[in-house]
C-alpha cells in the first residue's frame, strides 16, 4: 500500500469485514482500476441485499464468481448495465458511475439522505453527466466523496481500486451514525 496511505485504514477494515479482498499473491493492489463486477461485489457485500431476478446479460455467465453478486445488485435496482444484454465485465468503473451506485444502495437500504455538511461545487461540475450529478452532490454532503485536487471531481476518470475501497469505508461511517 505504498503511496497510498491515505486508503489504508480502508482496505484493511473492508478486508476484515469481507468487502473486499486482494488480486492475488497478498496483493491489493490499490492503483489498479476497479471493474465493474468488482465494484458490484464491494456494494453488494456492504449492502447485505440479496436478490433473485433474472436478467439476460451475455456477459455475466452462472459459473462465474461475480455472477450472484450482478444478479443481487440488478435484482435490487443498485445497478444496471452498459446496454440491454451487457453488463460491461472488464470494464472499469468511472467516478460519477461509481457515486450513482453507491446513492442508489444507500436508498434502498434507508441510510438517511439529510445533508451533513454544505455542498462545495466542483470546477467540473459541467463535465459530470445529469444523472449523476445528485449522486454527486448526496455524496459530497455525507463525506462519502471529496473530489481530486485542486477541487475537481474528474467524473469521467476511472475510479482506483483504493478509491473505491475509500467510498465503501466512507459509507460505512455514515451507516453506522
Amino acid at each position: 500500500m505504498e503511496n497510498f496511505e491515505w486508503a489504508k485504514e480502508a482496505v484493511e477494515y473492508l478486508y476484515k469485514e469481507g468487502i473486499v479482498h486482494g488480486t492475488g499473491d497478498s496483493k491489493f493492489s490499490p492503483q489498479d482500476n476497479v471493474t465493474r463486477e468488482q465494484f458490484t461485489k464491494m456494494i453488494v457485500e456492504f449492502s447485505g441485499l440479496k436478490g433473485d431476478t433474472d436478467f439476460a446479460f451475455d456477459d455475466v455467465l452462472p459459473d462465474t464468481w461475480y455472477y450472484d453478486y450482478i444478479k443481487t445488485a440488478y435484482s435490487t435496482g443498485i445497478i444496471s448495465g452498459i446496454s440491454d444484454n451487457l453488463f460491461g465485465t472488464g470494464n472499469s468503473m468511472t467516478r460519477e458511475d461509481a457515486v450513482v451506485v453507491i446513492a442508489r444502495c444507500m436508498n434502498i437500504i434507508g441510510i438517511d439522505a439529510n445533508d451533513e455538511r454544505e455542498y462545495s461545487v466542483f470546477f467540473d461540475e459541467n463535465e459530470i453527466a445529469d444523472y449523476a450529478k445528485n449522486s454527486v452532490e448526496l455524496l459530497y454532503k455525507k463525506g462519502i466523496i471529496n473530489g481530486m485536487d485542486e477541487g475537481i471531481f474528474a467524473p469521467k476518470a476511472m475510479v482506483t481500486r483504493a478509491q473505491a475501497a475509500k467510498m465503501i469505508y466512507e459509507l460505512c461511517k455514515v451507516r453506522r451514525k
